[in-house]
């Protein structure tokens, strides 16, 4: 067997009772646990003993490694809430990915938090055990600390049924050299993601799976995924013409006949697999659930007694799809399956919240349990640059999100509330708006700490429908920020007027912009910078074509400034306004000026204008004196003109950098002293268009957001001047420009 070990990461909340033979105070909880694993280590006593010659155990006693830790900066609940995966590793006790010889059959690592949640890492080596055998152990070793010490009585008969062959050699110089890098930190080639199917999921893939009697949470969730495996290779620019195998590993001890004891302990599983070449037309979801039952019912007690007869097929088989594999003739694909493994493990404080993994290798899939045994989770490893196809593949992103980074597409629905207002006309909101109350025409508040509290159970788009006893209507709708930006909400509202007119074909949203910026993590930088808890204040100020005309000639005498347009105009006018010291100390002081820009047209090529998502970045300019001022227009110019394809090239290539680059930008706002101000254009967007047949929008507003120093600028309905939503707080200056 491959020289790895198989980790485990055990989660539990905080103790409030316990019920094993030790006291429960938190030092004689961990004298438990290690007199527990001392004395079910008397039953598994191979696990305390060495490697010998590579193909037998020494049971030498020489024991086994037990750590313990303390972790102070996170709770447990960080931790299960939104899993770092890569930093999951921390709770092991050792890398598992590699085992030495001469090392532990089996590692250990407590982990304990502040909050008093405990983490418990086992790792155990390949060599001796399967992912049932791991399971075995652990439910055993749980038993023996509740003072349940006959539960759990291993058998040791396997290597008598299935003796070691010397042919096995090269099956395993053939796995190992497809394997690829586990540390997938190190290169960056690939990374691994968690997707929870939970019951109803599972329900929906079922009955897509109806042609196929009762298919089991195993079956209908493994076809999905490899489904979406096809088709990614497929929808590449180049599509692979080679055939493809899915390996399923399957655990032969309920299969063999007889059966063998539950608790036979050891490696008693073997790869299954199914091939699918690529001209095949019968590669429908459903065909590949019967494709998926078809090879794992295969493995019925005659094969198993083919195993046991020492018949070389299924040796000279599996070698020649791994040579394939090795010469990139073939595309594989792996599934194990540790469901029904592992959530029994109750060590004296109850089940464990959350079971994890740690095992990635590239284009592998494990399935584990959701707690409530009902779900799956699947933890899929894939090249960096498929993970972001993976992901973006409409079945996988929609609904609602999920770990703070990437869309469930449940189908679970989205808000539509319908009002009444009986107060006003909508000529009176027309005609005399009040901006605070504007928010009641929306269907929830844009931001607020409950609001991102329950951001991953919301839903994603919230519409409300407000009708005036004039018969005027008002349509307030929130899309939220982590799936589209201001682009993205006037491509949404656009296409649903287009649609309520009848005109379905008119806008065709694109998924696209995932599988060119992937996720980053921005270096600690805080998403949520710039919302204010202050009393904020805003106000809206019109700037017609006149108006426009008055500024732009001011700025062509006072700063030699030719074709400034009319969002420069109006940001160089207000930045002005607002950055005029307010007193003694903010004399000389300097400020910044943050501009965000659309990067679709940017690009080379271009992105379709509807292309959805967030596909936007920003610059930051600082200026520090008088004269810097009144070169505002040029500065701002130069600046979004960096914002050019090359820039998006390198954005694309080196995620690294932008990274860096996002928080170098942000951090000059930062500056002891420094004041700022922040400008988001929705002009030249069509908000103006969205006519649901009964006409344009006589007015398309915004509401107080809560970022300070903020102005919004929008476009009058005669698209020749700009609306300016300024946001402020009250405290620090009243507005009157």
């Amino acid at each position: 067997m491959s020289p790895l070990l198989f980790p485990i990461i055990f989660y539990y909340t905080k103790p409030e009772t316990s019920t094993y033979t030790c006291t429960s105070t938190t030092t004689s909880s961990s004298t438990c646990l290690k007199r527990s694993l001392s004395k079910c280590l008397t039953k598994f006593y191979p696990l305390a003993g060495r490697i010998k010659d590579d193909v037998s155990v020494d049971c030498n006693d020489a024991g086994v490694d037990y750590l313990e830790a303390k972790v102070t900066n996170c709770t447990l609940l960080d931790v299960i809430t939104n899993p770092n995966i890569p930093s999951l590793k921390q709770l092991l006790p050792c890398e598992p990915h590699i085992h030495d010889l001469e090392s532990p059959l089996l590692l250990v690592q407590v982990n304990r938090f502040q909050c008093g949640g405990i983490a418990i890492g086992v790792c155990i080596s390949h060599k001796v055990a399967d992912a049932s055998a791991l399971g075995m152990f652990v439910n055993g070793w749980s038993c023996t600390a509740r003072g349940d010490c006959e539960t759990v009585a291993p058998h040791f008969e396997l290597s008598t049924l299935f003796p070691w062959r010397d042919d096995t050699n090269d099956i395993e110089q053939e796995y190992q050299a497809t394997e690829g890098d586990y540390d997938h930190e190190k290169d960056n080639k690939f990374v691994t993601k968690r997707f929870v199917f939970n019951a109803t999921d599972i329900a929906r893939l079922r009955d897509k799976a109806r042609n196929i009697e009762s298919p089991t949470r195993i079956e209908v969730v493994s076809a999905f995924i490899w489904k979406r495996f096809v088709d990614l290779n497929q929808s590449k620019t180049r599509p692979t013409s080679k055939p493809y195998s899915v390996f399923h590993a399957m655990n032969l001890r309920k299969r063999r006949a007889p059966p063998l004891a539950e608790h036979g302990f050891g490696n008693m599983s073997v790869l299954v697999i199914e091939s699918l070449e690529t001209e095949d037309d019968d590669d429908e979801y459903c065909s590949l659930v019967g494709k998926i039952r078809s090879a794992i019912r295969g493995v019925d007690g005659e094969f198993v007694k083919k195993l046991e007869s020492g018949d070389e097929w299924y040796l000279k088989h599996i070698k020649a799809r791994l040579i394939e594999q090795g010469k990139g003739e073939r595309e594989q694909f792996s599934f194990t399956s540790w469901c029904w493994l592992f959530y029994d493990a109750d060590f004296g404080w109850g089940r464990p919240v959350w079971v994890s993994p740690h095992l990635y290798y590239k284009n592998v899939v494990i399935l584990m349990d959701t707690r409530d045994g009902e779900g799956i989770e699947a933890w899929v490893s894939l090249l960096n640059e498929d993970i972001v196809e993976f992901e973006s593949d409409p079945d996988i992103l929609s609904g609602r999100i999920k770990d703070e980074i990437y869309v469930d597409c449940n189908d679970a629905g989205v808000d539509y509330l319908e009002a009444k207002i009986t107060k006003c006309s909508l000529s009176d909101v027309l005609t005399n708006p009040n901006i605070e109350s504007l928010v009641q025409l929306l269907p929830c508040k844009p931001y607020s700490p409950e609001t991102k509290k329950e951001s991953s159970e919301s839903p994603l788009l919230l519409v409300q429908v407000n009708y005036f006893d004039c018969g005027g209507i008002a349509i307030g709708v929130c899309v939220w920020h982590r799936v589209g930006d201001t682009c993205s909400l006037n491509t949404f509202v656009n296409g649903w007027s287009a649609t309520a007119r009848g005109d379905y074909e008119a806008i065709t949203p694109q998924f696209d912009l995932a599988s060119v910026f992937p996720p980053r993590d921005l270096l600690g930088f805080d998403p949520a910078v710039g919302v204010s808890n202050a009393k904020l204040v805003a106000k809206r100020f019109v700037f017609n074509a006149s108006n426009m005309e008055k500024l732009k000639e001011k700025l062509r005498k006072d700063s030699n400034v030719v074709s400034a347009t009319r969002v420069e105009a109006v940001s160089a006018f207000l930045t002005q306004r607002l950055m005029e010291p307010k007193s003694a100390e903010q004399e000389g002081k300097p400020y910044t000026v943050l501009f965000t820009t659309n990067l679709r047209k940017r690009r080379v090529p271009p992105l379709h204008d509807h292309s959805f998502g967030n596909m936007y970045s920003f610059v930051n300019e600082v200026f520090t004196n008088e004269e810097e001022s009144r070169g505002f227009v040029g500065r701002i110019k130069s600046a979004v003109r960096r914002i050019n394809g090359e820039f998006v090239g390198k954005i694309e290539s080196d995620g690294d950098w932008y990274s860096k680059h996002i928080e170098d930008e942000a951090m000059k706002s930062f500056v002891e002293g420094m004041r700022n101000i922040n400008f988001s254009s929705w002009c030249r967007f069509d908000f103006y268009n969205a006519d649901f047949g009964w006409g344009r929008p006589v007015w398309t507003s915004i509401v107080t957001m809560p970022h300070e120093n903020s102005v919004f600028l929008l476009d009058t309905r005669g698209l020749d001047g700009i609306e300016a939503w300024v946001i402020v707080c009250l405290k620090k200056t009243w507005l009157s420009l």
